[in-house]
């Protein structure tokens, strides 16, 4: 779910826009965010574009 999560995240897409393309709870959405940057050492979606960039 993490990998659909983080690939939504890397087109611009909004949480509602996932949650709701992945017939999801923003919540949920919103925990798997998290989980993201946590993992990837980032704290925000521009740092997260940024470290993909690279």
């Amino acid at each position: 779910m993490q990998k659909r999560v983080y690939e939504e995240l890397r087109t611009g897409k909004s949480v509602a826009d996932i949650a709701e393309r992945l017939d999801k709870s923003p919540f949920t959405i919103r925990n798997h965010v998290k989980a993201i940057y946590k993992a990837l050492g980032v704290n925000s979606r521009a740092e997260l574009l940024v470290k993909n960039a690279q």
